[in-house]
């Protein structure tokens, strides 16, 4: 069955990767998607404002508010003579100049363009609550103001925000060549007309206008329509020979009196806007095939794609590198020269962060340009490795989830051991960088913010101990991963987010009673992460071919032991107390049904399903059950209907 799983699930990763190249989004969706080739030609000779949405496929929020954007375009699509809709993949190489241009310094970041607008504008960023209701409201706000601005090329008259007067409501005779002019009644404060106006404004033989019902107009309107003000909002159509009838609805909502208007004789559906994909420049990572990836492995492949889609995209991606972020960075940078030879990598990566150590030092504000140029700078010893986007354990079943984040991790576990393994005395060097990092260069926002709100809960405490920064990043990573396995969509079911290690990766981790045996899991990291142990499988789309190629010419710094280290090696002075720690998963969560291990005569056995795989099978069984019990009652029914029938026969 778990095969049937995995094989079904390969297959759905494939098609993705073909149909869902372009990112979150496609277009399907009523958004536009633009691409650094496009977007400044795109807004500046657009005759209506566009809204745009920078986001990165890889990032968890952008992720989760993916499906709200895509409600909203949905919801708006109709507006498209006033305002447009689209979208800019930023985690896209392609799209990096545009991005860094426009400072995206965090995404989702959303930003509104002019009608004609200026290439060297950076748009209006929307900066508000993340939901439909409030997006739309703000778009509504900026139409509005901006009506004036907006050229209408259009046959039918152009709409109108203005409220309307008793006397054009009461004449007898139509102001305007439609068949019909609605007269929305309602609170000064209420969006309602508003949003109606723009979802019909391509209609044929329609316009809409606002009655503000507290004003003197609107007072004596709802006078002589004999209408209470109690119960707003209403709609009144006048046709164009001066007569009024009001529309009635089961429910007061824009889409009941917007049906009802479009299915006027002579008015039609709303005109929806067709959509245009821009071209995905960047070349995708190779598609490493999950079945052979060893589990118990961590790549290089990873580290690599983790470390130059940081100094490339994200660094890369600030105009001006200066103040507390070039203080961050210089940080960043200085905590590879003090891991050293430690730190898992070709000796070539190991000379370029060196000499780009050296060169920042000295710096007391970087450009954007400066930092491109240097980063790119290559010579026969040292250069950044060409590795890009190139997952392996940190592959996924599709290309949004896991990846670069799964990588970035991956990186930091193995700093940290590197300078477990390096014997550094200031063991808040990795903790406090990583810190730094993710607060001054980590494009996803809301991660930015939880984060924040991860250290809080689990500040690193240096209590002297060498393996300290590994256990407490190993903590704070377990309780990220309780936290989005609980509450995120952005999980990948072929790798849930659960407690590391498991009890199959590492029995030894865990006490009798299901705690944590944290000398054991110091052990299990530090043996894991060590640089020894670091592979070096599909380094390139070849495979393995690189890495003897690399070994062969003396790429690859050489490492300390071919078993890297044992579980023997380890300092001795560990207390009792420190033995045994609470798992996370004892503080009330409810992960502790998930994985529980049956123990008996002291031999633990662990389960290995999650409760999606025992619900599956309690299912199942009900099913199977309730099937047997039908068939076992037809099988009697059968034999009793037999019987009789033979008993009559006998007769």
């Amino acid at each position: 069955m778990y095969r049937v799983f995995v094989i079904l699930c390969i297959l759905v990763q494939y098609i993705t990767y073909s149909k869902a190249d372009i990112g979150l989004y496609n277009a399907s969706d009523h958004v536009t998607i633009l691409n650094g080739d496009n977007l400044l030609q795109t807004v500046t000779n657009s005759t209506t404002p566009w809204f745009v949405e920078y986001y990165s496929e890889w990032c968890g929020h952008c992720q989760d508010f993916a499906p709200r954007f895509k409600a909203l375009a949905k919801d708006i699509a109709e507006w498209h003579r006033l305002m447009k809709v689209a979208v800019l993949n930023c985690a896209d190489r392609s799209n990096q100049k545009i991005c860094m241009k426009m400072g995206i310094d965090g995404v989702p970041n959303m930003r509104v363009y002019p009608a004609r607008c200026n290439k060297t504008y950076p748009g209006l960023h929307y900066k508000v609550k993340q939901n439909i209701k409030d997006i739309r409201n703000f778009l509504i706000d900026y139409i509005v103001e901006n009506i004036e601005s907006i050229e209408w090329l259009y046959d039918n008259p152009k709409p109108v925000f203005e409220p309307a007067t008793f006397k054009e409501v009461m004449s007898l005779s139509s102001n305007t060549d439609v068949m019909y002019t609605a007269y929305v009644i309602e609170d000064e404060k209420s969006y309602m007309g508003k949003s109606i106006t723009l979802d019909v404004s391509s209609c044929t033989n329609l316009q809409v206008r606002r009655v503000v019902a507290s004003t003197e107009d609107g007072v004596k309107i709802m006078e002589q329509l004999q209408l209470n003000p109690q119960d707003l909002p209403f709609l009144v159509v006048k046709t164009n020979n001066g007569t009024n009838f009001p529309i009635n609805v089961k429910m007061k909502t824009r889409y009941f009196y917007t049906y009802q208007l479009t299915h006027l004789y002579g008015v039609g559906e709303p005109v929806v806007d067709t959509v245009f994909v821009g071209t995905q420049v960047e070349h995708r990572n190779t598609i490493v095939d999950i079945n052979l990836v060893d589990r118990k492995k961590v790549y290089l492949a990873d580290i690599e794609s983790a470390l130059r889609y940081s100094l490339t995209m994200e660094i890369a991606s600030v105009k001006e590198i200066s103040n507390r972020k070039l203080d961050a960075l210089k940080k960043f940078l200085n905590m590879f020269n003090k891991i050293g030879s430690y730190l898992p990598g070709r000796q070539t990566t190991i000379n370029f962060l060196t000499e780009l150590n050296t060169w920042l030092q000295s710096k007391s504000k970087v450009t954007y340009q400066e930092w491109g140029d240097r980063v790119s700078l290559k010579t026969n010893s040292s250069y950044l490795p060409s590795t890009s986007k190139l997952w392996v354990g940190c592959q996924s079943s599709r290309p949004s989830l896991r990846g670069y984040p799964c990588s970035l991790w991956t990186l930091f576990h193995t700093l940290t051991v590197a300078g477990y393994n390096a014997g550094l005395q200031d063991q808040s060097l990795v903790p406090d960088t990583m810190y730094q990092y993710i607060t001054n260069f980590f494009s996803c926002q809301e991660c930015r913010l939880n984060f924040k709100k991860e250290i809080a809960k689990f500040p690193f405490n240096n209590s002297g101990h060498k393996y300290d920064a590994v256990l407490w990043l190993w903590k704070l990573h377990n309780c990220v991963n309780e936290r989005l396995h609980k509450n995120s969509s952005t999980e990948d079911p072929l790798f849930p987010k659960i407690q590391f290690p498991s009890m199959k990766q590492c029995m030894d981790c865990y006490t009798i009673s299901n705690e944590w045996n944290e000398k054991n899991v110091a052990k299990y990291l530090v043996h894991r992460y060590s640089k020894a142990n670091v592979a070096m499988d599909y380094l390139d789309t070849q495979g393995v071919g690189m890495q003897l190629e690399a070994k062969n010419n003396g790429d690859i710094s050489e490492t300390q032991d071919n078993n890297g280290p044992t579980y023997n090696d380890f300092d001795a002075d560990w207390s009792e107390k420190e033995l045994v720690r609470f798992h996370p998963r004892a503080l009330g969560s409810n992960l502790a049904q998930r994985r529980q291990g049956f123990f008996q005569g002291g031999l633990r056995v662990e389960l290995g399903f999650t409760t999606m795989d025992f619900s599956l099978c309690l299912i199942v069984w009900v099913l199977s059950t309730i099937g047997a019990a039908f068939l076992c009652l037809g099988l009697k029914l059968r034999r009793a209907h037999l019987r009789k029938k033979l008993s009559k026969h006998i007769l």
